[in-house]
């Protein structure tokens, strides 16, 4: 499991209010953020946080950011709850596609995982 990936006991206790993270991007980093609304057993029901800009890495390169916890603009989605067995293990994957991607929802995969707070780097090319 990767380090803010969830365990697949602990997604059944996913709440409301809980804050997750995701990111994608070829060749760059771009964060996302959204607070669960719901939790279906099957999906999670989310709000799309807005991004805070905390300041410039480096010219040209990214920014430092933290989500908004308070941001209600975005409409609600969904990211699916996916469980499985990979050689007995149990696994567990939250994703589900891009609805607010820069290239205006262009279906970009997100994978879904804790965000425990802190500052996370935003690249740029």
């Amino acid at each position: 499991m990767g380090e803010w990936s969830f365990e697949p006991k602990e997604v059944d206790k996913i709440k409301k209010g809980v804050i997750l993270r995701g990111d994608w991007g070829y060749d760059q980093t771009n964060n996302e953020f959204c607070k669960v609304i719901k939790n279906t057993g099957k999906t999670l029901v989310c709000q799309r946080l807005r991004k805070i800009k905390i300041r410039q890495t480096s010219p040209g390169y990214g920014s430092i950011v933290m989500p908004d916890k308070d941001s209600k603009e975005f409409k609600p989605f969904r990211i699916k709850i996916d469980k499985y067995d990979i050689d007995g293990q149990p696994n567990v994957s939250l994703h589900g596609k891009m609805p607010f991607s820069d290239n205006k929802g262009d279906g970009t995969k997100v994978y879904w995982g804790r965000y425990d707070g802190g500052e996370l780097i935003d690249t740029e090319r």
